[in-house]
């Protein structure tokens, strides 16, 4: 002879039926599918789902502190109209970010061709040229990012 399953258990039914009421449960599905149907079509004509901007600023604000290489450019940049920084080289560039993350106890496997696709992403042009910022003028040109302008202090 078997145990009876708890769900046969007139006592375990009784208490089931007081927890959820299927004739009930059957009349909101009716309900409840038009008001999602409805919101569907109201996020369509907006063209999105979300429409607060606290949750567009919080989320866009989560992606650029996992964008290592954004939040690095946001610590050692700077911005002088009235200086022409001619650029950094791509060497000194790949050094300070090495240096920026060993300093803020980041511990990164990014590799310096994704760092340099993600600095072309960002708009930085890469170019050869024998100015640059921090370093004297060199014979022949080297590879730079043109325009890019970092604090003195990462520099030294």
């Amino acid at each position: 002879m078997t145990a009876p399953r708890a769900r046969e258990r007139p006592q375990e039914q009784a208490k089931r039926a007081l927890l959820w009421d299927e004739k009930q449960a059957v009349k909101e599905v009716g309900a409840f599918a038009y008001s999602v149907l409805t919101a569907y079509q109201q996020a369509k004509q907006r063209g999105k789902f979300s429409t607060s901007d606290e949750i567009e600023t919080a989320t866009r604000e989560w992606l650029e502190r996992q964008d290592l290489v954004t939040t690095f450019l946001k610590d050692v940049s700077r911005d002088d109209d009235n200086l022409y920084s001619g650029g950094v080289t791509k060497d000194q560039t790949w050094k300070l970010f090495q240096l920026w993350l060993s300093e803020n106890a980041i511990n990164s496997k990014i590799q310096r061709n994704q760092f340099n696709d993600k600095m072309e992403q960002l708009g930085y042009v890469s170019i050869r040229t024998r100015q640059h910022q921090s370093s004297e003028e060199t014979v022949n040109p080297v590879w730079s990012w043109d325009g890019l302008d970092l604090d003195p202090y990462f520099n030294e």
